[in-house]
């Protein structure tokens, strides 16, 4: 049962767009653009006071918050590369410095407490496309960032990392690869690491991950494993007992052009854009044509494998 929390413009601006929410700070901290709000019940919120000193009022963009490192840890972009705030209470931010050895022309899209303290995960997007391919950092405490060594045995060109996720068995990265069928465009992919330093490559296998616009876009620890899903204009949702063993669950390409599933009520046009393990089991947000949309399972576990 859900209620939406009525729009104060003095509040959310103009043209909001908060991008993500997390417990911390007086309750709960939600970030987007230039903007940061907050609030202790998540009916009452205040925006936190612009500083162009820590984000830029033309570049800034912050795209992601965690409770973690110092209080809490931001990240999004600022002139065009990975950019990365702290704060201890969600009231004081201040942006870590830019290294360019570290960060680079690149694009952090998801941060996650794990590893030795934080891991992030993104895309190197010096000379895109020719030369775009994933990123990892990580750091202790969310002020110190170290860019993991780049190994193109692993992140190939051509690949991206777009979300990440923490399990019993380690951490799992999940996104896409450019497909040898041009007409494929995008497979899905995933690597593991179980510390956040050395990274694994799931071998591809077509059955699985393969079909028109397979990429992954979000994953989430569910059990003793994880569950994955993404992917447009054709819905897909994957499962792992351990990070590296998949499975798809969703209905795979159709008969029909791009792999349509028009009939399929569950997994037909559309896509998913964020899994959530939590409430009945897992909770899937993401849009049908013209609408956005949820999915709630309640999916009990069999030996570890949701």
């Amino acid at each position: 049962t859900w209620s939406r929390v009525p729009f104060d413009e003095e509040v959310f601006g103009v043209d909001p767009e908060i991008k993500s929410v997390t417990v911390g700070g007086p309750g709960l901290v939600a970030v987007g653009d230039q903007d940061v709000w907050l609030s202790s019940d998540g009916y009452s919120w205040n925006r936190v006071s612009r500083d162009p000193t820590v984000v830029d009022p033309i570049t800034g963009d912050l795209r992601g918050v965690i409770d973690g490192g110092p209080g809490l840890v931001a990240f999004g972009e600022s002139a065009g590369t990975s950019a990365v705030w702290t704060s201890p209470d969600g009231y004081t931010w201040t942006r870590v410095p830019h290294d360019e050895d570290v960060f680079g022309r690149s694009a952090i899209h998801s941060m996650i407490v794990g590893g030795p303290g934080l891991v992030a995960v993104g895309v190197n997007e010096r000379g895109w496309p020719e030369t775009t391919f994933p990123v990892v950092w990580t750091s202790p405490d969310g002020y110190t960032w170290t860019r993991v060594p780049h190994d193109p045995s692993v992140f190939a060109e051509g690949s991206g990392m777009v979300d990440l996720a923490v399990g019993s068995t380690g951490l799992v990265a999940v996104g896409y690869n450019e497909a040898s069928d041009p007409d494929m465009w995008l497979v899905a992919a995933v690597w593991t690491s179980p510390d956040g330093f050395t990274w694994t490559r799931v071998p591809h296998d077509e059955e699985v991950f393969g079909g028109p616009y397979e990429d992954m876009i979000s994953v989430a620890a569910f059990g003793d494993g994880f569950i994955a899903v993404g992917s447009w204009p054709w819905i897909n949702v994957w499962t792992s007992p351990d990070g590296f063993t998949w499975t798809r669950i969703s209905a795979g390409p159709g008969s029909g052009p791009h792999g349509t599933r028009e009939d399929d009520p569950v997994f037909g046009e559309g896509s998913m854009h964020k899994v959530i393990a939590g409430g009945p089991g897992v909770v899937v947000l993401g849009s049908v044509p013209e609408r956005p949309a949820m999915w709630v399972a309640t999916v009990p576990t069999t030996e570890g494998a949701p």
